[in-house]
């Protein structure tokens, strides 16, 4: 018994990533190969990471992560319909500016025709 607290007291455990830091590793691993280093550090600054839960089937959740502050939104959407996706990409555009790389989790809201007009446009 002793042997076995004395192994405890020596382990050195690490707190699991949180979900920031595990979308901002997903984004970095997406986007760093065949760049140089000034240009990755150029998209990582206005990189976004877009995906739509659901929440107790009843709410869904548009979760973005901005990648070089790690600010994580959260906003409810009513459906996941393009031009909810669109209303509420519109709303963080603008409050952070457009991005140059937008990655998503690839659901029909974002292979739409008129997901497809907006990122056009933008």
């Amino acid at each position: 018994m002793t042997n076995l607290r004395n192994l405890a007291r020596r382990c050195q455990f690490e707190a699991a990533p949180t979900l920031a830091e595990r979308l901002e590793s997903q984004l970095l691993d997406q986007f760093i190969i065949g760049m140089s280093d000034a240009e990755t550090r150029r998209r990582i600054l206005r990189g976004l990471k877009i995906s739509l839960n659901e929440l107790y089937s009843t709410a869904l959740l548009g979760e973005t992560v901005i990648a070089h502050s790690k600010l994580l939104d959260v906003e409810q959407v009513a459906s996941v319909e393009s031009k909810e996706v669109i209303r509420y990409l519109a709303r963080l555009f603008a409050i952070h500016g457009l991005p140059d790389v937008l990655v998503s989790d690839n659901g029909t809201s974002f292979d739409s025709v008129s997901f497809r007009q907006f990122c056009s446009a933008n």
